[in-house]
């Protein structure tokens, strides 16, 4: 987080910004940890890691005395994997009923 609000701020002296901030952002995305998460929900465990800073998607701000970024980060919520595989409240109760009638037909 600290080398990204650095970033930021060397930008204010850049000529270039747009190159300068593609520069920094690749230098970190090959230095990016595999563990880098973003704790979108309080108190949750670590449900989104960020697989990478989005340099395509950035958006320098034009200010006088600042130069605010937009960043986009690339994330992967590893239980997304799982989602289409549990059944909804409604596709569970007919699975079940579908399971037990056939149990039933088997006896």
């Amino acid at each position: 987080m600290q080398k990204l609000t650095d970033t930021a701020d060397e930008l204010i002296a850049q000529t270039d910004r747009k190159a300068y901030l593609k520069e920094k952002v690749l230098e970190i995305n090959k230095h990016l940890p595999a563990a880098v998460y973003i704790p979108f929900v309080t108190g949750s465990i670590r449900n989104y890691t960020i697989l990478s800073i989005r340099m395509d998607e950035a958006y320098i701000f034009k200010t006088k005395e600042r130069c605010p970024v937009l960043m986009v980060f690339e994330a992967f919520r590893p239980t997304e994997l799982f989602l289409d595989s549990i059944p909804e409240p409604v596709q569970y109760l007919q699975y079940w009923l579908n399971k037990k009638h056939s149990q039933e037909q088997r006896k």
